[in-house]
């Protein structure tokens, strides 16, 4: 879990840390300084001070509600009464509470919300003629095996469960990479231009969009969730 904590003592990204052995965080004084960060798309957890000093922060969440940015938001106030929380809900807000809280209580909060938030497990992902076995590590497209190798797989995966959703090139890297290697982030283009090379050598032109200055976006028309009963070509990945 990654969270961006905004106006939010550091404290509370320390304490989540300590109890989630995956959790990391980075940190912003400013909603203004949020907003770029959180476009990236590599956040699952926004945690927000309603008490910010440079601008209204329900306000904020409902733009980034507008912008369709659907990352899960805990807000937190110390002030009392309760129509400081309604507005933050009403605006888009996950959950809300009163500072000064329980660390303990606040981390399960936010690790319940994070959990709520993440799309359900499953095994396969048809999108139109395209479908992708999570479990066999194959894709195909109108029953045609495209051979990939993992890391193709894994971007054609994680912008799939995105379908019809922009997807940066930082959220791609994140994905793939995480923060520690040494790869270029440049990579993430290739990758995705030979998983367009070997769709159109299927036949299938199109299904990768360029969205000019933000990254990726996947679209086919008439998506649904592959059944059980759907029958997958047996074909083995490449390797990275």
């Amino acid at each position: 879990m990654r969270a961006l904590l905004v106006g939010v003592q550091l404290q509370v990204g320390n304490a989540l840390t300590s109890l989630e052995a995956e959790a990391t965080y980075d940190a912003t004084e400013t909603g203004a300084d949020a907003l770029p960060l959180i476009r990236h798309g590599i956040y699952d957890l926004l945690l927000l001070n309603l008490d910010l000093l440079d601008m209204d922060a329900c306000r904020l969440i409902q733009r980034w509600r507008i912008d369709k940015l659907d990352n899960p938001v805990l807000a937190f106030t110390q002030q009392t009464h309760s129509r400081e929380k309604i507005r933050a809900l009403n605006a888009g807000a996950d959950d809300v509470v009163t500072w000064p809280i329980d660390i303990e209580e606040l981390c399960t909060r936010a690790r319940a919300i994070f959990h709520r938030s993440r799309p359900p497990i499953r095994n396969s992902i048809r999108l139109g003629p395209l479908l992708v076995d999570t479990d066999a590590k194959t894709a195909s497209v109108h029953d045609r095996p495209v051979r990939l190798t993992t890391k193709e797989l894994e971007i054609l995966q994680f912008i799939a469960e995105r379908h019809g959703k922009s997807v940066t090139n930082d959220a791609i890297y994140s994905r793939l990479y995480g923060d520690s290697d040494g790869s270029e982030p440049k990579i993430v283009d290739v990758l995705v231009s030979r998983i367009r090379r070997k769709f159109e050598a299927v036949g299938a032109h199109g299904l990768i969009r360029t969205i000019f200055g933000v990254g990726y976006s996947l679209y086919v028309l008439a998506p649904a969730i592959s059944p059980e009963s759907a029958r997958l070509p047996q074909l083995q990945s490449d390797t990275a």
